[in-house]
């Protein structure tokens, strides 16, 4: 049982108006920043209307037909995303809520950080996020990874970036059998991968369920010319995330006591 005690004192005049001010700006920054994709402005719009709640379907089906249109980004967007674009790419794939990406711009000022994520509601979170946060290296856009990933990787290299790395991290596992096919990874986004990373690039891979992480790891070794495993043993697994910084369902699982592959 809990006791919930009101206070009778409000807020002053003064408190209110400071507060008005600053979620107007949010409001603004947010804005400013999905204005690089034109629909995402909508989500946004929601997003304030419901008081910025993290809210939206777990599951998508990416091979629905309102997930089968490339995204809508305006003329040069990745060069409007980022203070630098000129910077080191750090691209998450499937970057949900974005903490991730944040928490690693903020660590690391000298990269760029751009999620991507196929739920509208989740990516507009993020922008907000990255917002508010006023990071000028960290940006996020909506679309699905499967139709939109060359388009995206080759405007970051004409922009200048350097493609360091791409993670993939807890993707939808899709465990039915006729679901399957919409897992997110495939040769065709291996190819582009390898494509577009830089010399020395790297792909991270990581999940909790082995039998998907086991398939994943299957055809990037199957797939890749350039790329290396880390390990000759399919069946080894790295023991620490070399990243360092953990995602959100990262800290769950291991919170459980479960293992991440």
């Amino acid at each position: 049982h809990q006791t919930l005690r009101f206070s009778s004192k409000l807020p002053s005049t003064a408190s209110m108006h400071a507060l008005n001010d600053r979620t107007a700006s949010l409001v603004e920054k947010t804005f400013a920043r999905a204005s690089v994709q034109p629909n995402m402005k909508q989500h946004v719009d929601r997003l304030f209307e419901m008081g910025r709640r993290k809210k939206c379907r777990q599951h998508v089906n990416p091979l629905s037909s309102n997930h089968q249109q490339p995204a809508d980004l305006i003329e040069d967007w990745f060069g409007k995303s980022f203070r630098d674009p000129q910077l080191p790419l750090h691209l998450d794939i499937g970057c949900a809520y974005g903490k991730f990406c944040t928490d690693m711009a903020v660590q690391n000022p000298s990269k760029n950080f751009l999620g991507v994520e196929i739920r509208w509601p989740a990516a507009a979170f993020a922008i907000s996020k990255a917002a508010e946060l006023d990071l000028p290296n960290c940006h996020f856009i909506s679309c699905n990874a499967n139709i939109d990933l060359e388009k995206i990787m080759g405007d970051a290299t004409k922009a200048g970036a350097a493609i360091s790395t791409v993670s993939i991290q807890f993707p939808d596992p899709h465990f039915k059998k006729r679901n399957q096919k919409k897992r997110v990874l495939n040769p065709q986004m291996i190819t582009i991968i390898e494509r577009h990373l830089c010399d020395g690039g790297t792909l991270f891979m990581q999940g909790d369920i082995i039998e998907v992480m086991g398939e994943m790891r299957g055809i990037a070794r199957a797939t890749a010319e350039a790329l290396v495993d880390s390990a000759e043993d399919a069946d080894e697994w790295l023991e620490e995330n070399p990243i360092g910084i953990k995602t959100e369902r990262e800290k769950f699982v291991l919170a459980k006591g479960d293992k991440v592959f």
